[in-house]
Order: C-alpha cells, then structure tokens, then sequence
C-alpha cells in the first residue's frame, strides 16, 4: 500500500512537473529552465542567478566585462576575451531544447560562459548556434562552477580562414610595434617618470600580441578540425609558438583586469 502510494505521488508530481514544463503546448522559456534546474550562468567575475529577465541580465554582464577587457586599436574579434552578446543570447535561448539529463547534471550548478565558443573571435556564428547545438559536459563529476562545458554546432569553415589570416597580420603589426617599444626602452637611462609610461604601453602592445595570436591559433585549431592539411598543421606550431612567446610580458607583467 505503502508502495503505490508512492507511486502514485511521484506520477503526479511527474504530471505537474510536465503541465508546468509545457503550459498550453508550449516550449519552457530560458528563465523557467533556469528557475526549475537552479542553474546559475557566469561572465567574468559576475554570476547572474536564475529568475526574471535572465537574458537581459547576462547581457549587460557581458557588455561590462567586454568594457574591462577590450583594447585600443584592437578589433573585437580578434580579441578572444570579448564575448559575442548575440552567440550568448543564442546559447541561452537554445537552452529549453537541451535534454533533460543534461540539465539535470548542471543542477545547483553555475555554467561559464567565458570558457565556451561564445567568444567574438570564434568561427561560431549565432546562426548556427540557434539552429541547435548540442551542450557537451565533462564525463567526470561537475564542480560548483561547470567551466568545461562545450557545445557542439556547426563550425564556419570561411570565418575560421578569414579571422586566422587577420589576427596573423595583425601579429605582425604588433609585434614589429613591440620591438620598437623594446629599443626605446632600452635606450631609457635615468627618466623614471619615462620609463614607468613606456612600460605601460609596451604592456599594452604585448596584450594585443598576445590575443592575436592566441586568435590566430584558435581558428586554425577549428580548420584542423575540419579539414587537417599539412600547410594547416603546420601554421598551427607556428601560431602555438606565438602565443607562447607572448604569454606574459617578461619585463612588465599583464595589465590589470576586472569583471
């Protein structure tokens, strides 16, 4: 007796659970997904928990923390720390379609978005991301913060050859820029004042090194992904090697970052 009442409840707390998931026919909404699964979302250092106006929220979080992370004279997409507001809109609106066991996994949980092909850099298009794609999660078990998250969607095979030819040029560009910076600096003896301001740019010259290369790479992993030709392979050792060199300025350390 005991037994099928439990039954019994849990089959109408399956049917509630159902009329609430899919009032009149329709699909949940980003918000109710959020709200039922207790699913918070993270940009940056700013966490968004579940409720109301959810998209409205993250999106003034990302449009902050692209503020404190871009930089001048350097285009958004080949930055790889600006998120694309439309890729996150699109991601977060595809949430209603992702199955139910997933979900379940990220219960309690705070999903990053930073760690995801949501940036402006990324051969992703928002396009392909709203016509479906499959949220991927790590097989071992999910910390508090889910920062391995993937999703699988269709990668833009012209978008990854155009953005990987720019962010080479413009390595080049800066990095030319760098080493005159360098010679300038070394030239300096005792003008602190001089020097601490020609630091700081050349802090700045090599950030914009450093995220270009790091685009560079990036869209040259995608073609490998797609199409992994030795002359693709090859450019991607020398993309890694760029990225490596410019990881940390050796003299100056990284400009400070917020958000």
């Amino acid at each position: 007796m005991t037994i099928m009442k439990g039954i019994g409840t849990c089959l109408w707390l399956s049917a509630a659970i159902l009329c609430w998931f899919f009032e009149g026919g329709k699909a949940m909404t980003v918000d109710e997904v959020l709200s039922i699964y207790q699913i918070s979302v993270r940009v940056g250092s700013t966490v968004t928990p579940p409720g109301d106006g959810v998209l409205e929220r993250v999106a003034r979080s990302v449009e902050r923390r692209n503020v404190s992370v871009r930089l001048s004279d350097l285009a958004d997409e080949l930055n790889p720390e600006i998120l694309d507001g439309e890729k996150v809109q699109a991601f977060l609106e595809g949430l209603p379609s992702v199955p139910g066991e997933t979900l379940t996994r990220l219960r309690g949980r705070t999903l990053y978005l930073n760690t995801m092909p949501l940036g402006a850099s990324q051969p992703v298009l928002a396009s392909a991301i709203r016509q479906r794609y499959k949220l991927l999660l790590p097989a071992e078990e999910l910390g508090e913060v889910v920062t391995q998250a993937d999703i699988d969607a269709v990668i833009d095979a012209d978008t990854a050859r155009r953005r990987s030819s720019m962010a080479h040029d413009a390595l080049l560009r800066y990095s030319q820029h760098v080493s005159q910076l360098d010679a300038r600096l070394s030239a300096i003896n005792h003008d602190a004042s001089e020097r601490a301001t020609l630091l700081r740019e050349v802090s700045e010259a090599r950030w914009r090194c450093h995220a270009a290369a790091l685009t560079w790479r990036d869209n040259l992993q995608y073609l490998v992904r797609i199409k992994p030709t030795v002359a693709v392979q090859q450019e991607l050792q020398e993309a890694n090697a760029a990225a490596k060199k410019y990881l940390a300025p050796p003299r100056t350390g990284m400009p400070a970052r917020t958000g």
